[in-house]
């Protein structure tokens, strides 16, 4: 449970709770994106925005339509020794970009049909992601001499740590829904020797993250849920409110997250990359942790996964929202489809949340690694763990 997920506990009493509905939201309070009196723009500046983000759409559709542009083209220009070339002109020729208002700051958008056409693998595709879009590591100075113990904030990380890559080499990560990068799974892994990729949809959180001095990869974009990259729209307040049948007259608010039919109002539409192709952006490298956490739509991600191209070990996936917003998802499919793909399932330890009335997260290491590593179900934790000792 990293950071964004504490479940502190705020109520609104406002119309929700004279209906006798009170809302509870399942985040802590510095993250929530309620805007406030004073965050809220003038109405003359949100104006002012939304009629230049709808003549820059506008135009663009009109460039297209000159252009005659669909897949069909990019398809027709094949493997010529000019592709690179002629896929840059295409791409700037019809891309776009405007500001966007939320919560009182400002964010670029940026739409790219062009790359809506590409595989997840294709080269072009995964050097734009690369040098247009990811942000470079700033590793921090770490002394890996004193102390000679970390303490974990994360129980999933300490998790990892213990039941797999006890006293193990650093190792690589990816963490989707990385919220401000402050107190991530993947932080106390940093202090271990670990690098990885930071996957964050929220602009307002990305800005955040790139004050802070993390050794990873960034990236401001939402993961695919389709082999290829698509717009899909994204709620910045929430992706919607649900009940569970112990409490029907207590509503819980997940984060941000793909758009639903609650707050509509609040969505942007957004261009959402596959996994594998932010992967391949980065060498394909073996990923020793991968964790996904996107408010509910994990199954759908899970699904694009081409498993035979990458080299994932360990996830940890929220499971305890499945259902909720994507409905034909649960966490029962979401484990058959992680056995299916040659994982074994273990539990978080000390994972139960009291908003859900269940745990939140389960962790699957591959096959090959439970008998490399002889990985076994651990049932008491610890607060610190050894530290490599600098060669």
């Amino acid at each position: 449970m990293n950071q964004r997920k504490r479940a502190n506990i705020i109520f609104g009493m406002g119309l929700g709770a004279m209906l006798g509905l009170v809302t509870v939201y399942h985040t802590s309070p510095d993250l929530y994106q309620g805007i406030t009196e004073n965050h809220l723009p003038s109405f003359n500046k949100i104006q002012e925005l939304k009629e230049l983000r709808n003549q820059k759409m506008k135009e663009q559709a009109e460039r297209l339509k000159e252009l005659n542009f669909d897949c069909g083209i990019i398809n027709s220009i094949g493997q010529s020794s000019n592709r690179s070339r002629i896929l840059n002109e295409l791409d700037y020729q019809v891309k776009i970009d405007f500001e966007n208002l939320n919560n009182g700051h400002m964010e670029q958008i940026i739409r790219r049909p062009v790359l809506n056409c590409l595989k997840g693998d294709d080269p072009y595709l995964t050097r734009i992601i690369k040098e247009e879009m990811m942000v470079r590591p700033t590793p921090k100075d770490i002394n890996f001499d004193k102390p000679s113990t970390i303490v974990f904030t994360s129980r999933q990380g300490l998790d990892v740590a213990e039941m797999v890559y006890y006293n193990y080499e650093p190792g690589f990560f990816i963490e989707a829904g990385a919220g401000d990068c402050r107190a991530t799974i993947s932080a106390d892994l940093e202090s271990y020797g670990w690098t990885g990729l930071l996957v964050e949809a929220v602009p307002e959180f990305f800005s955040q993250c790139k004050q802070k001095k993390r050794n990873a990869w960034l990236v401001n974009t939402c993961l695919a849920t389709q082999d290829k990259p698509h717009y899909m729209d994204f709620n910045l307040r929430s992706v919607g409110d649900f009940t569970i049948p112990d409490n029907p007259h207590i509503a819980y608010r997940a984060m941000q997250g793909f758009s639903g039919d609650q707050f509509s109002d609040n969505s942007i539409e957004m261009q959402c990359f596959p996994l594998v192709s932010l992967l391949y952006s980065l060498g394909n490298p073996t990923v020793n942790l991968f964790v996904l956490d996107i408010e509910g739509f994990e199954l759908a991600v899970l699904r694009t996964i081409p498993w035979h191209k990458v080299d994932i070990e360990v996830l940890s996936i929220e499971t305890d929202l499945a259902g909720k917003f994507q409905k034909d998802s649960s966490r029962e499919a979401i484990i058959d489809i992680m056995v299916e793909n040659g994982y074994t399932r273990f539990n978080h330890r000390d994972d139960f949340n009291i908003l859900t009335g269940t745990n939140q997260n389960d962790m699957f290491v591959r096959n090959d690694v439970v008998k490399k590593r002889n990985v076994t179900q651990l049932t008491r934790p610890m607060n610190t763990i050894n530290r490599p000792k600098k060669a």
